[in-house]
């Protein structure tokens, strides 16, 4: 059976179209926004380094060293390297947001 990590509705607001949770089943700060119309979740955290991505201007990045990443297929987009930001599966549900594992 895969793990979900269940935000129960009404325990997170949006803010600028992101919101960021702690998921203690899968040990990874998750990163959780709009692109497009739909939802998407990544790790918060850089590939390259472990700095914080954030989701601006239909734009992942991460400030520390310049980093950015598609928001849809989330490889990087200004280096040339086969890195990619960890990603999960969310479905929104009548009782929250249900993330699992893809991988």
């Amino acid at each position: 059976m895969k793990a979900v990590h269940l935000v129960p509705s009404g325990s997170f607001t949006w803010s600028a179209h992101s919101i960021t949770i702690f998921s203690d089943i899968f040990n990874d700060e998750i990163l959780i926004y709009q692109f497009n119309g739909e939802l998407r979740a990544v790790s918060s955290f850089c590939p390259h380094f472990g700095g914080p991505l954030e989701y601006k201007d239909k734009s992942l990045s991460c400030y520390w060293h310049g980093w950015r990443f598609d928001p849809e297929t989330f490889v990087c987009t200004n280096h040339e390297v086969n890195c990619k930001v960890k990603s999960y599966s969310v479905i929104e549900t009548d009782h929250g947001l249900e993330i699992s594992d893809v991988s």
